[in-house]
């Protein structure tokens, strides 16, 4: 006898059902056609993930000059039947990890704060990858977020003008800058950088007027202009060492 057989194929309650009916028959052909019919897949089944993961900059100075709590803050998202979750976000500056901040879902899980210490370096820190666990029904799920975010520890500068001179109808103007070296004698060492801008004050604020190289913590400025005017010399920032600007000088 000639007949047309389909199955139908689900997963139903997490286990499969096969079904099997019989049709009548088929005027020419004998076939069998399989329709699978599979379960919505939906983005909110149980996981994790770590949306934005952030903390603020350090600065070692004077002031600052010891082991302080860096808080880092923690968007996250996880699907639907998470019961609770856990996760271990790395802090590492380069390569090499400093510590982590674990975060559970039961106590305060956008904020946690780890124990940052000048000796841990300057410079940029990278928070994350993220390895972490979610408890759903009678089981555990596991992985790692790929997700980074990042802070800066940098240590204080100081900008001075040493000496301001005048030569016809140009302006010499000779700046210093240190920066804060943590558990060292002196505490402020000079120090190169890429940067150091002559600034001069007009109607409409400071205007930047001459760049030049900062080296062994000095920096030399030749401008051309009329006596009388007021200068000042900017530092800019680095990923190790902050902003500095001097006071001012009138020439």
């Amino acid at each position: 006898m000639r007949t047309l057989t389909t199955r139908v194929a689900g997963l139903v309650a997490g286990a499969a059902l096969a079904l099997s009916l019989a049709l009548p028959a088929s005027a020419d052909t004998d076939d069998a056609i399989i329709v699978d019919i599979e379960p919505a897949t939906s983005a909110q089944s149980p996981h994790f993930d770590a949306t934005h993961l952030s903390a603020d900059d350090v600065v070692v100075g004077p002031d600052q000059d010891g082991c302080r709590y860096v808080t880092v803050s923690l968007e996250s998202d996880t699907g639907k039947g998470v019961e609770s979750w856990h996760a271990r976000v790395d802090v590492a500056r380069g390569s090499r990890l400093v510590t982590w901040a674990a975060f559970y879902s039961d106590s305060n899980p956008t904020e946690k704060r780890f124990l940052y210490c000048p000796s841990d370096g300057l410079g940029k820190f990278t928070l994350g990858s993220s390895e972490w666990w979610v408890d759903y029904a009678s089981w555990v799920k596991s992985g790692v977020d790929a997700t980074k975010g990042a802070f800066y520890a940098r240590a204080e500068a100081k900008a001075s003008i040493s000496s301001i001179t005048r030569s016809g109808e140009y302006t010499l103007v000779r700046a210093t800058v240190t920066r804060f070296k943590p558990y060292a004698e002196p505490e402020r060492v000079s120090f190169s950088a890429d940067k150091a801008v002559l600034q001069v004050k007009g109607d409409n604020g400071w205007k930047s007027v001459e760049t030049t190289k900062l080296v062994n913590g000095s920096a030399s400025f030749e401008h051309e202009g009329p006596a009388g005017q007021t200068y000042r010399v900017l530092i800019p920032e680095t990923d190790t060492t902050t902003a500095a600007v001097s006071g001012s000088a009138k020439k």
